[in-house]
C-alpha cells in the first residue's frame, strides 16, 4: 500500500551533488591550464575543451528527476528518458549495490512493475538525491520495498 495516496512529490538531485560533480569535472580543467601556463606551448584548444567536461557533467545530473504525482512513480534522467509506472502495478523494489552490468549507477532502486505497464525495470540512481527526498521515495513503495533502507555499502547500526 502506498503511503503517499494523491499526493505530488517531486525530488531534483541535491546541491551537494552540483557540487561534487563540478569539483571532479573541474580537476582536469585545472590541470590543463597549469599545464599551459608552464609550459612554451599553447594547448588554450585542448583547455578550452576541456572545460567541457564539468559543463557535461552538470548537465547530466541536472536531467535527474524523480516524481511521485496521481499514484504514478516516474523517473526522469538524460539519457534513460522517462520510465514511468502506477504504484499499484509496482510488483516489488530492492536496492542493489555494486556493478552488475557495464553501466548503471553503482547504487541504485530498482523498479519492477507488472509485465504489462513495465516490461523492463526501472533504475534509478538513488545516490544523486538527498536522503530525505529518499525516504519519501521508499515511503511511497511502502512494503513493495525488498531489504532494509541502506544509504551506503556499510549497513549503519
Amino acid at each position: 500500500m502506498s503511503v503517499m495516496k494523491s499526493k505530488t512529490f517531486t525530488a531534483r538531485p541535491c546541491r551537494a551533488t552540483y557540487i561534487i560533480f563540478a569539483v571532479i569535472g573541474s580537476i582536469p580543467v585545472l590541470v590543463g591550464v597549469f599545464a599551459m601556463l608552464s609550459t612554451t606551448s599553447r594547448i588554450w584548444k585542448d583547455v578550452v575543451t576541456l572545460t567541457l567536461l564539468p559543463v557535461a557533467l552538470l548537465v547530466w545530473v541536472h536531467f535527474h528527476q524523480i516524481e511521485i504525482a496521481n499514484d504514478v512513480l516516474s523517473y526522469k534522467s538524460l539519457f534513460g528518458g522517462s520510465r514511468s509506472v502506477p504504484l499499484r502495478a509496482i510488483r516489488n523494489a530492492e536496492l542493489k549495490f555494486g556493478m552488475d552490468a557495464p553501466f548503471g549507477p553503482f547504487y541504485r532502486l530498482i523498479v519492477h512493475g507488472t509485465e504489462e505497464t513495465t516490461p523492463r525495470p526501472i533504475v534509478v540512481n538513488i545516490k544523486l538525491f538527498a536522503k530525505d527526498d529518499v525516504n519519501r521515495l521508499f515511503d511511497a513503495l511502502g512494503t513493495k520495498l525488498n531489504g532494509k533502507r541502506r544509504f551506503s555499502v556499510f549497513d549503519p547500526k
